[in-house]
């Protein structure tokens, strides 16, 4: 890397057009195959000089692609471009979601995977993915929640920093480190009715002690970069929330990489309604300190105006180049623009077996009725449903970095392995109804649109022939995602149908739910003996998922969200505040509750079946107060009470009983172990808790713990009542 004074050589030797080309982000549009500039360049007010000094690009893959681009960029400019890309669930194999990974609650696991997708990444010249993204979910109408870690302050923190060193690695120039850009900065999962893109209301309590840690977690992993959100919190769009990036995020916790606005969220604050003018909005973003301007013309367009005037102050204006200097510097970019683009090997066998591994462990089993799985290998199934067929079950981020199939194996090829009976495989309906716009890319290609009653009525059949029908069901790939909120979040109904038809003729079900966000499942539970989420898991779905059902797998993962019992609950999460007139039943009047539904959901946060049966001793403290400086160890003993070895996610969760002035939740995780457990095995499992744990930020906003009493709980998920009182 460049010492210091050398990059100061090189800001006093660019152009001004040349610094300011450093804070532009364009995408593939604007350049084509060959690196010249396209008829786009035209486009959003941008003259041709700006793309050509255009200092980063995102989405563009290929290695050979992007070395033509840099060579052209190169023609006319002193340093090289930095590439940047959406590289969220993997990059030549496609794993399950952030969500999905989650509820593995194994963060050596999501370590591992997020290191080869970068490995893969950085062998295509990519520099930077923009990911983690670490908003805390608790809605499950935001389509975006897929991308998240889910509704917890502590899990996220912990998957939080595990990606952020898995992309990463020991050093930032490594040429298999891709630097992480954390986002969305922030609250961005917050938004008002589960809308995408919407305002957030939060007290400052809620976004210090909820939002924040999160990216705080990924700044103190060392993450390369932080990308600004689209929302505004309580009317402040956060990419010109100075308080929020510069005072909080430079200041307070010290980051010194670089910061990125999304898609054109500099000049969307003029929808916001947030600013006079365009010029205005230039100044306030980079005051704000918004290093890169993505995907739109205000900084190009206005900041060599406000240097002019002497509005914007050179120092400032510095401040934001250099940190993109430093970041190119940091990749060893600026001694060599091809360091990343010479190729090397990659294991992509290696990567699918972990995508494997992901897939059992980040499917969570929901209902197991008589034991129905796993299904013995004698016994004769059937594969029903859209998913049946289906070759696809990935993210639209996936798309982007990935030729060909999802499924390395078809569902009919993986269990047709696995089984020693022919497997029966029909799709018995299309995804979508007919007339539903997601469905247009689909219609002509699916033939169940033409023949509809023909591939019900095979379905059918084939359920009557079968033992145990395992039934695919789910959302499309376009029901959940970025710009993808629902107000119902069910099943296709079109889809319930199919299973209503089935369940008329044989009861033995098994649902498999691929999904991209928690569902209301009450009548996908109501007909099935067994249901198991398998969210959307990428090339290695119809291995893992036939890996579970046969048995050859366990079951270990556990709701990183909780499944809601009806969307009208939405937002529910378990570390929900007690209010005066208490959480109760539907009948009894005057509590906090509904009417209709009851308050808990369906299946809590934390929650999953196994195989087995685990059985909890009475948790024991080794200590009754918890002194300054000190800890105390909580510990329980955990029995395989069933006849299979398995893993089990023992949970360690804190209630702070009294607060002064403030209230505080019902309970908070605070701790998690996999652990394995043999049939008939006894496992003692401890856990310590020192102060700082307990800290919270008080009536004054003030980050500090609070002497009083507290309980402790370990079991295997949200609801246990297996406890001990101590005391701080």
């Amino acid at each position: 890397m460049l010492p210091q004074e050398k990059l100061e050589e090189l800001y006093d030797s660019l152009t001004l057009e040349e610094k300011v080309g450093q804070l532009l982000q364009l995408n593939h549009i604007y350049f084509g195959v060959d690196g010249l500039l396209t008829g786009e360049a035209l486009k959003w007010q941008f003259r041709e000089e700006d793309v050509v000094h255009a200092g980063s690009v995102l989405n563009i893959f290929g290695r050979e692609r992007l070395e033509t681009l840099q060579r052209e960029h190169l023609k006319n400019n002193k340093t090289p471009m930095i590439f940047m890309a959406d590289v969220t669930s993997g990059y030549d194999i496609a794993y399950p979601f952030s969500l999905a990974q989650a509820c593995s609650f194994d963060t050596k696991l999501v370590k591992a995977l997020a290191g080869a997708a970068a490995d893969a990444a950085t062998a295509d010249g990519i520099n930077v993915t923009f990911s983690p993204m670490v908003d805390i979910s608790r809605d499950a109408r935001w389509g975006r929640c897929q991308e998240s870690y889910g509704e917890d302050v502590f899990l996220s923190c912990q998957m939080t920093k595990a990606v952020v060193e898995g992309y990463q690695g020991e050093r930032s120039d490594a040429l298999s480190s891709l630097s992480a850009c954390v986002k969305h900065f922030a609250a961005y999962g917050g938004a008002e009715g589960g809308r995408d893109y919407n305002n957030v209301e939060l007290s400052r309590r809620a976004l210090l002690e909820t939002y924040l840690p999160p990216y705080k977690a990924a700044v103190e992993a060392g993450c390369d970069m932080v990308m600004t959100s689209f929302n505004t919190i309580g009317g402040v769009p956060a990419t010109i929330d100075k308080q929020l990036v510069n005072d909080v995020l430079r200041g307070q916790w010290g980051f010194d990489g670089c910061v990125i606005s999304d898609y054109a969220g500099i000049l969307q604050c003029t929808c916001h309604r947030a600013v006079d003018n365009e010029k205005e909005l230039a100044q306030l973003s980079v005051e704000a300190g918004v290093d890169i301007d993505m995907m739109d013309y205000i900084y190009t367009k206005y900041i060599p105006k406000l240097l002019a005037e002497g509005t914007l102050k050179e120092e400032t204006f510095k401040n934001r180049v250099m940190n993109v200097l430093r970041l190119k510097n940091k990749k060893g970019l600026l001694e060599d623009p091809y360091r990343y683009l010479k190729g090397k090997a990659v294991d992509s066998e290696a990567t699918y077996a972990l995508a494997v591994k992901m897939v059992e462990e980040s499917c969570v089993l929901l209902k197991n009725d008589e034991m129905l799985l796993p299904v013995r290998k004698e016994k004769r199934i059937a594969l029903i449903g859209p998913y049946a067929v289906k070759e696809q079950a990935g993210t639209m981020w996936n798309m982007l970095s990935k030729k060909g199939q999802l499924f390395r194996k078809t569902p009919s090829e993986a269990f047709g392995e696995l089984f020693e009976q022919p497997v029966m495989c029909e799709a018995g309906c299309a995804m979508l109804e007919y007339d539903n716009f997601l469905a247009e890319a689909d219609r002509d290609t699916d033939p169940c649109y033409r023949e509809p009653e023909k591939y019900q009525e095979r379905a059918i059949e084939a359920a009557r022939q079968a033992e145990t029908v395992i039934m695919m069901l789910g959302e499309h790939g376009m029901q959940s995602g970025e710009s993808a909120s629902r107000a119902e979040i069910t099943i296709p109904e079109l889809q319930m149908k199919l299973l209503r038809e089935i369940y008329e003729v044989n009861q033995n079900i098994v649902t498999v739910v691929f999904c991209g966000r928690p569902l209301d499942l009450r009548e996908v539970s109501k007909r099935s003996k067994s249901v198991l989420i398998a969210w959307m898991p990428g090339d290695a779905g119809s291995e893992g998922i036939a890996n579970l059902i046969a048995g050859r797998a366990v079951p270990t993962g556990k709701l990183s969200m909780s499944m809601p019992y009806c969307v009208g609950q939405c937002p529910v999460y378990y570390a929900m505040y007690p209010t005066g007139h208490g959480h109760a039943a539907p009948s009894k009047r005057f509590s906090s509750r509904y009417v209709d539904a009851p308050n808990a959901p369906l299946y809590p946060f934390g929650f999953g079946l196994s195989y087995t049966t685990f059985a909890y001793s009475d948790i024991s403290a080794d200590a009754e107060k918890l002194t300054q400086g000190g800890c105390i160890h909580f510990s329980a003993t955990v029995t395989n009470t069933g006849d299979r070895d398995a893993e089990e996610v023992v949970q360690l969760y804190i209630s702070d009983l009294s607060a002064t002035g403030v209230s505080r939740p019902f309970r908070e995780l605070k701790g998690f172990q996999r652990v394995l457990i043999r049939q008939s095995e006894a496992v003692e499992v401890v856990f310590e808790i020192k102060e700082e744990d307990l800290r919270f930020y008080n009536a004054q906003c003030q980050y500090e713990s609070e002497a009083g009493e507290y309980i402790a709980y370990i079991g295997g998920d949200s609801r246990t009542e297996n406890g001990v009182k101590f005391q701080l």
